[in-house]
């Protein structure tokens, strides 16, 4: 009470009107919490977000839970704002920060990198605790302030796994280069220790911050676009028709030699990707933390048209999910459907770039967009001149299953902790 009364005046002097707030039943806002953690459990994350954009019917709106009060928006111009237009006003928000940090250091959490293929005892431990790491830290972010509550000592134990692991590789790195090997002059880990003022330490973190936007995030948008196709026969027989045009029949025979240039004029492929992150964003919310007073252009007033106030300190969510299947901006009827050919003449809101952000954008938009672009295109390219049909194994064509911890990917009906089955058909 005692913040909200001057936060109030301060509005009123810049002319805000209030923004529409989401009402909780019970006290701190318990009942919106349960709520969210019950559709983690169904597998149902971003669509229970949406549902709550619909309830009240405006695109930005105000919440309370565990005594913080939150701004969550899916307005293009807000996230314009936030990040770029605005971007000097935001930043990272301080409690995901420091939950992260736990694990992640100082990393950027926005890079690309690998290490060598590895099925040895250390590889599997490092790879079973990176992938309990990354649901432990999920359950933690939605606790907010209260994330110490759940997890600490099983997170310590992955982090010294994942630290022993790294730090190995960093010796290996080390002895590499004072030996003189001619594999330490390409080695990734020499450039970290040149370029990091932190040494090891930093350098660890800087490793596992890669791996972490590396890993994961690319294999979601491979998994939805498999999920994708696997539910729209046209669409995969017409992306095959145009792949085998374009590079050939076979991966093994003679074919057109596939370049980043040819991966990027095969129109239909780029237009299936497009559609896949459309619909499936690998990071379907994200946040940033208000560094000084400011003011956000929409989300004010009972239509949502006005300016709102933000106060310093305040926490900005944004859902790129809710946002990339607005009905206003794709289409009244066919927002919801995957429809690639939506992108030949960039109808709608295909033409507007604050309303498709797959990959943020501004000063920290994804420096491993057309890396992940490319992977993902080449492997279907590849998979696509060897299989004509795929066929889903367990997926229910009812509704979509989120598998959501740090990203979000296909989830299973059969059981929460496996991948969505298909089979495929050799050519």
């Amino acid at each position: 009470m005692c913040k909200n009364v001057p936060r109030a005046h301060r509005a009123r002097q810049r002319g805000c009107p209030p923004v529409p707030l989401e009402l909780s039943k019970l006290p701190f806002g318990i009942d919106t919490l349960l709520a969210s953690l019950r559709a983690d459990r169904d597998q149902r994350t971003p669509d229970h977000v949406a549902n709550r954009f619909a309830a009240l019917g405006v695109y930005t709106f105000r919440m309370s839970i565990l005594g913080t009060t939150n701004l969550v928006t899916a307005d293009p111009r807000n996230i314009q704002a936030i990040l770029a237009s605005q971007f000097n006003d935001f930043g990272m928000d301080a409690t995901r920060s420091t939950n992260l940090k736990t694990v992640l250091g100082r990393s950027i959490f926005a890079a690309d990198a690998s290490l060598d293929g590895d099925d040895s005892h250390p590889g599997m431990e490092f790879h079973h605790a990176f992938e309990r790491m990354v649901a432990v830290l999920g359950t933690r972010v939605r606790l907010r302030s209260f994330y110490w509550l759940y997890g600490t000592r099983e997170l310590c134990s992955c982090v010294d796994t994942l630290h022993a692991f790294v730090d190995s590789a960093i010796t290996a790195s080390d002895m590499a280069k004072k030996e003189g090997s001619s594999q330490a002059l390409y080695d990734f880990l020499n450039v970290l220790h040149e370029r990091c003022s932190g040494g090891d330490e930093e350098v660890r973190e800087q490793v596992l911050g890669l791996l972490a936007a590396r890993r994961d995030t690319t294999a979601s948008l491979m998994s939805w676009k498999w999920y994708c196709l696997l539910r729209n026969p046209r669409v995969f027989a017409k992306l095959r028709s145009e792949i085998i045009s374009t590079f050939g029949c076979s991966p093994d025979g003679p074919s057109v030699t596939m370049t980043f240039a040819s991966l990027k004029e095969c129109t239909y492929l780029q237009h299936v990707l497009s559609e896949t992150l459309r619909l499936h964003s690998v990071v379907p919310f994200n946040s940033r933390r208000a560094l000084r007073d400011t003011i956000l252009p929409m989300g004010g007033g009972p239509d949502g048209k006005s300016p709102i106030f933000i106060p310093e300190e305040t926490e900005v969510n944004f859902s790129t999910h809710v946002l990339h299947r607005r009905k206003d901006l794709w289409g009244e009827e066919d927002a919801d459907d995957f429809v690639p050919e939506r992108w030949e003449k960039k109808r709608g809101a295909a033409s507007a770039a604050w309303h498709f952000v797959p990959f943020n954008g501004g000063p920290r938009i994804c420096i491993g967009q057309q890396l992940a672009l490319t992977e993902a295109g080449y492997v279907l390219v590849r998979m696509l001149q060897r299989y004509d049909a795929v066929k889903g194994l367990d997926v229910d064509l009812t509704r979509d299953w989120h598998n959501f911890t740090v990203v979000c990917s296909p989830g299973s009906p059969v059981n929460r902790n496996q991948a969505v089955l298909c089979q495929l058909k050799l050519a």
